[in-house]
């Protein structure tokens, strides 16, 4: 089977223009000789050109990059002229940029790459260079790229100069906010560009398209213990202008300014980097923003400007209806989130929110325009906020009960549903005790209705009293099959995460050959999904009405985080057999519970 970056690799060859495009590289370096001879000759390796503005380097530099003269590197320039005499105006970062900025103009590239000496760029799909990656952005019509930063942290000392970096460090940590801007690649449109007003973060110039797929940029600014004390505390610290640190330039290194400062990480409090599910992340998260895109078209992506697309999003989203009110409301909260954000730059000290759930997903939404538009440091901002939301749900609300002032209704209303609109309403808004209380006083009129029994069972399962939600779904069921594919879509609003967990230590016996269902479960078990697919699909073309079938194939889409396809395969499983409601009942409870994978997949 071809995987499928392969695949999507080789479809945008199509988009290569037919003149290759050149793409030079202007790196500016000072004492980075243990890794410049791979920098650069890893940026040649991918189709660009360099040219290496050095900043009087006191190490072995220029001696090694020299090697590459005539071979890709362009020239290696003295930069400035003559080093200063005062040690601590040597680093001239904004010099630096605009002598960039004016070679960006001068070499006849078609595209250009702003680079450090300690990085290594790539593109998003691992069968393409980053050469011929600038061509499909500029076959699409985009003139600007931004990159994805990973950091990478040594956790030992065993780096040599010119070791291998992808080799030797294996762990990193994300870009921090003010590093989420790192649009450093574009096209030469003849227009003059700005570096020095972002401190490099952020090129500037007329017309700008920001391409929606970040290309990955590893960083490797320590290599070590002594290299990092050498790097800081000596070749750095000491020769930042005033003018550019007050300026709010050249503050990464701050943190590790003491004597005592080990540089070395732990590795348990960094990430392993994994090429290829880094660059499925990327693209899946630009899909989704694009997905998006789609279901606002009509609105051009504006909520604030057709609020009822993204009132509309909101409820099918969390599998309840939402009042604009709310939303209104949870609109407010989040403007006041990412006030306290911008303040401190993250979101440690965002407050819970009341409507947490209902921001939660405008942020998504949020992010998503932010990627599509190129402010990434705004998606940052939203993804961070998304993030808190997500890991730190409060205990619901606790309100006193309340007269109930009802809006005006249409004639066609009758008073139940007037009742079970403000009700509702309570229940978005957290005061579950409230509309708890308020359900019961109408028991003896309401009992039978099916949305009176569906939202007495929406409060158990926004209590967590699951046992008790599952007998009221079942009963509001008895009276209305039609709430089933709501129930499901309440189930699908509360679930945080799937059993996709430590999958390949568990293990379930071996299945017998004519048994598809417990050959799937045995599969998914192994996250051989595609395999299970398979089985599952091969079983339905033979028994499309197998509502056990139907159910598997539920099973396998929520494990796979396919939401809106496990909803819709376990409503049509129950559609064919009435019986398999209690199941679907017992896989949420023990979902919502976080069981082992081994009985979620049993109870199939």
């Amino acid at each position: 089977m071809i995987p499928f970056s392969a695949r999507s690799a080789t479809r945008l060859r199509d988009l290569l223009p037919q003149r290759r495009l050149r793409v030079i590289a202007l790196i500016s370096s000072f004492n980075e000789g243990d890794v410049i001879g791979q920098v650069i000759g890893d940026l040649i390796g991918n189709g660009c050109e360099v040219y290496l503005l050095d900043n009087h380097s006191t190490d072995n530099t220029v001696e090694v990059a020299s090697q590459w003269l005539g071979r890709g590197l362009i020239e290696i320039e003295a930069f400035p002229p003559g080093p200063p005499a005062d040690l601590e105006k040597q680093y001239l970062w904004r010099e630096i940029l605009m002598r960039k900025s004016q070679l960006a103009g001068q070499l006849g590239a078609d595209w250009i790459i702003h680079a450090d000496a300690d990085e290594l760029r790539e593109s998003p799909w691992p069968d393409m260079s980053l050469a011929d990656a600038f061509g499909v952005v500029d076959s699409l019509g985009f003139n600007a790229v931004n990159f994805a930063l990973f950091n990478f942290r040594p956790v030992d000392d065993s780096f040599r100069p010119g070791d291998d970096l992808r080799q030797c460090f294996k762990f990193y940590e994300p870009g921090e906010w003010v590093n989420a801007l790192q649009i450093k690649a574009w096209k030469n449109t003849g227009v003059e560009v700005d570096l020095a007003s972002s401190g490099g973060h952020n090129v500037a110039f007329a017309e700008r398209q920001v391409f929606p797929i970040p290309f990955i940029l590893r960083h490797y600014p320590i290599r070590g213990s002594e290299h990092g004390r050498r790097k800081v505390l000596n070749e750095r610290l000491p020769r930042y202008t005033r003018q550019e640190r007050a300026a709010g330039w050249h503050n990464h290194y701050d943190a590790m300014a003491s004597e005592g400062h080990s540089f070395l990480w732990q590795a348990q409090s960094l990430t392993r980097f994994d090429p290829g599910n880094e660059r499925a992340e990327l693209l899946a998260r630009t899909l989704d923003a694009m997905l998006l895109t789609g279901s606002a078209a009509r609105t051009g992506f504006s909520p604030a400007s057709d609020p009822a697309w993204l009132l509309a999003h909101v409820g099918n989203r969390l599998g309840v209806p939402v009042s604009q009110e709310l939303l209104g409301q949870a609109l407010e909260e989040l403007k006041e989130l990412l006030q306290i954000f911008q303040r401190d730059r993250c979101a440690d000290n965002c407050p819970m929110p009341r409507h947490y759930e209902i921001m939660r997903v405008i942020a998504q939404v949020e992010s998503a325009r932010a990627d599509l538009t190129g402010d990434f440091r705004l998606s940052f901002m939203w993804n961070a906020i998304e993030r808190k939301l997500a890991t730190e749900r409060p205990l619901p609300q606790r309100a006193a009960l309340a007269p109930l002032t009802p809006p005006v209704a249409d004639d066609a209303e009758d008073e139940a549903t007037i009742f079970l609109r403000n009700t509702r309403a309570m229940i978005e808004a957290g005061d579950l005790d409230a509309a708890y209380q308020l359900l019961l006083s109408q028991q003896e009129a309401l009992l039978e209705h099916p949305q009176y029994l569906f939202q007495l069972g929406y409060i158990g399962l926004l209590s967590g009293m699951l046992d008790d939600a599952n007998n009221i779904f079942t009963e509001a069921i008895r009276h209305c099959p039609d709430v089933l594919k709501q129930v499901i879509e309440a189930y699908q609003g509360r679930l945080r995460a799937t059993p996709r967990l430590a999958l390949a230590t568990r293990s379930l016996p071996s299945p017998p050959p004519d048994d598809p269902v417990a050959l799937a479960q045995w599969q998914i078990a192994r996250e051989q999904y595609e395999e299970a697919f398979a089985t599952l699909t091969q079983a339905l073309n033979e028994r499309p009405e197998d509502p056990e079938i139907i159910f598997q194939m539920g099973v396998l889409a929520q494990v796979c985080d396919m939401h809106a396809d496990a909803t819709e395969l376990f409503y049509q499983s129950a559609q064919r057999a009435p019986e398999m409601t209690e199941k679907i009942f017992d896989y949420y409870r023990q979902l919502l519970a976080g069981p082992s994978l081994e009985e979620l997949l049993t109870l199939s």
